[in-house]
């Protein structure tokens, strides 16, 4: 009985870490999407304020003007404020469970635990699969061994 708790307090806590992962490189790729997106909006607004005076050409400052307002109602349109508040308070939660809760307050934060985040890509999931892309996962495989009282291979 006592091992079957473990084992499910175990499964549970690598769910946990896997969506922890998972949620935070995809808060950290919408983060840098949303900044990449709003520095070269900022960068046409800018050149056209800059270029087309110097040149005396209307339509430069024109093109270049509504090149930087398309790209801000593409952000608009794709919700990317949304998605990275969204993915944050997942990357959070998901990080609440792994790092500060106990397993057995686990099990029961597991039931209660409402999912609004924006879906991860599936190219996020296959990278969780190869430990030399996970962050601090060995450490944690470690640490856990440790508390079981087994020694690790690695």
């Amino acid at each position: 009985m006592i091992k079957e708790e473990e084992r499910d307090q175990d499964e549970l806590y690598y769910y946990y870490h896997f969506h922890w992962w998972c949620h935070r490189q995809h808060h950290l790729q919408l983060k840098r999407t949303r900044l990449m997106l709003t520095v070269l909006s900022l960068i046409l607004l800018a050149a056209g304020n800059i270029v087309g005076p110097l040149i005396s050409n209307v339509w430069v400052l024109a093109g270049l003007t509504w090149a930087s307002v398309v790209l801000k109602g593409f952000m608009e349109y794709r919700k990317y404020e949304t998605k990275v508040d969204l993915s944050r308070f997942a990357y959070t939660s998901y990080a609440k469970g792994v790092v500060d809760l106990n397993p057995q307050e686990l099990h029961w934060t597991h039931k209660m635990m409402i999912d609004l985040a924006p879906v991860v890509p599936d190219r996020l999931r296959r990278q969780y699969q190869r430990p030399d892309h996970v962050d601090g996962i060995k450490v944690i495989l470690q640490t856990e061994a440790d508390s079981h009282g087994k020694t690790s291979t690695t």
